[in-house]
């Protein structure tokens, strides 16, 4: 049997037996033809795979110092199984326990494709506290001013926050009458958002902010002068008409 295309049709040849007769030689034909619409696409059972494609998410370092970075990679595209390697020796698609730097990952997919990327983890700056300068820092959960200058670590988003660190004065967050503490050495923790925290003794200084008064002497030990500026706390009570002004009581 054969065949051939001819316009959308495709015709059939089959000899089914040949014989004499008379000496002439009769060759008996049949043909089949068959209708067809050709297709627009053909179809040769090999399909392109999606491309090997890798994406990593990070996890940055909590507080200077520390090694608690974390990356997660993730795979789409290829075909499996992956072999995965990191720069540090792993192998796993999540890695932790990182310090500060660069990893770079290859991925190699069932084929033999491979892909390449790479993270960096970052680490804040170390907490750090200046004395004697012209500005002042807001300690909004003691009402107070300090005349030092914070920086480094992890600071509040000052749109949702009074101040940008967290004061504590002998590990307390909050005194009901900070004007009324007494001038002496105290132990000033300043904490940022992400709870990392820097301590250190000084020696405080507190005055009203309507009654600013010279730094007082203090003994020679070591430790930082600040000066604490309380603000008065003005709450309006409406009574029969009438407006009462409390400030620091």
């Amino acid at each position: 049997m054969h065949g051939y295309l001819k316009g959308n049709e495709i015709q059939l040849t089959e000899t089914l037996f040949v014989c004499n007769i008379n000496e002439k030689q009769i060759v008996m034909k049949t043909s089949v033809i068959i209708k067809t619409v050709l297709a627009l696409f053909i179809s040769i059972n090999t399909f392109a795979s999606e491309d090997l494609r890798v994406e990593i998410t990070k996890t940055d370092i909590t507080c200077f110092g520390q090694s608690n970075g974390k990356a997660e990679l993730f795979i789409t595209g290829g075909a499996e199984p992956y072999a995965i390697s990191w720069s540090n020796g792993n192998t796993s698609q999540e890695i932790q326990d990182l310090k500060k730097g660069k990893y770079v990952v290859t991925v190699l997919d069932a084929k033999g494709n491979s892909v390449k990327d790479s993270v960096q983890i970052a680490m804040p700056a170390p907490i750090s506290v200046g004395y004697n300068v012209p500005t002042s820092t807001s300690a909004a959960n003691f009402n107070s001013d300090l005349n030092i200058a914070v920086k480094g670590g992890s600071p509040w988003d000052l749109e949702n926050a009074s101040s940008m660190y967290i004061f504590r004065l002998n590990d307390k967050t909050y005194y009901e009458h900070p004007e009324k503490l007494e001038d002496g050495i105290y132990k000033l923790t300043v904490e940022d958002a992400r709870g990392c925290k820097l301590a250190f003794n000084v020696n405080l200084q507190v005055q009203l902010d309507n009654e600013k008064t010279e730094q007082a002497e203090t003994p020679f030990n070591g430790f930082g002068n600040v000066k604490m500026t309380v603000h008065p706390i003005h709450l309006v009570i409406e009574q029969q008409q009438k407006t009462f002004t409390n400030a620091y009581n």
